[in-house]
């Protein structure tokens, strides 16, 4: 781990550029995988918000989840990234999210933590419930969305299609095709240069943006901005896309003073499929 930590310094300067942080920045760096970060909005939409995570947990996706919103909060920790384990759901209907401080100590006081009452055997053995002092706990999944603002996820698999094409854009716009074989997860990530790879006195002043539509013109998800942090992600997480034809615009908001250089990753979970630029 020492080596691993010095290595990353490294890469992004010294260890002064590594303090704090996102944990989608980590993610990405060190998988290559495609990243992303959600918002768990703030409780409001618990149902499918429940959906979404359960979706990713179950393919063991590794995630990470920042507190608070509101300061410390029963044993936890303002300012500071858990592991996201996984999310589910009680016989009881209760939902719960299973997370873990990287400190290995340091847990959950509230409902559903490993001294609260309101565990049953049944419900012990459901969860898969484990009373040790190892930074591990449950908490209601109602909670977590309260209090921790998003989560970031690796879409951490083997992708049997990858393509990249390197961009140097000194103009608005540009428009790339990308074809789905099959009905398959696809994802695609431009990334450039982030802050951290530079020293604070120097900012490289990413500010692109990448839009991803399908073969009837709608679009595919939010916008990915591409700035401080180096690099965004378009696609549906964790879900298949149908197949056919799709448009990805690359924005270059600072085309008049900046020549955008950065790449573009496709990846195709299941069969390759093939990506290039197309005059607008």
């Amino acid at each position: 781990m020492p080596l691993l930590e010095k290595a990353y310094a490294k890469l992004d300067q010294n260890y002064e550029r590594i303090v704090g942080g996102m944990g989608f920045e980590g993610l990405r760096t060190l998988t290559g995988m495609p990243t992303t970060y959600f918002s768990l909005k703030k409780g409001k939409d618990l149902d499918n918000t429940y959906k979404l995570m359960k979706r990713l947990a179950d393919k063991n996706y590794p995630m990470t989840t920042p507190c608070c919103n509101n300061g410390n909060f029963n044993g936890l920790i303002t300012g500071h990234a858990y592991t996201l384990l996984n999310v589910l759901q009680l016989s009881t209907g209760e939902k719960l999210a299973h997370v873990r401080n990287p400190w290995s100590q340091g847990e959950w006081k509230g409902d559903w933590s490993d001294k609260s009452s309101k565990w049953t055997a049944a419900t012990k053995k459901e969860a898969g419930y484990l009373n040790a002092n190892d930074g591990a706990f449950f908490m209601p999944l109602k909670t977590l969305t309260e209090r921790f603002a998003g989560a970031s996820v690796a879409l951490y698999q083997e992708y049997k299609g990858y393509q990249v094409i390197n961009a140097k854009q000194s103009t608005r716009t540009v428009k790339y095709t990308v074809n789905n074989p099959i009905e398959q997860e696809l994802y695609i990530v431009g990334e450039t240069w982030s802050n951290r790879n530079y020293p604070r006195n120097c900012n490289p002043g990413n500010n692109y943006v990448m839009y991803l539509f399908d073969s009837n013109m709608k679009r595919v998800g939010s916008y990915a901005f591409i700035g401080a942090r180096g690099f965004g992600m378009s696609g549906k997480l964790g879900e298949k896309m149908p197949k056919g034809d799709y448009t990805v615009y690359l924005i270059n908001q600072s085309y008049r003073s900046q020549t955008a250089m950065l790449s573009l990753n496709f990846y195709w979970a299941d069969k390759k499929g093939s990506a290039g630029e197309k005059k607008i």
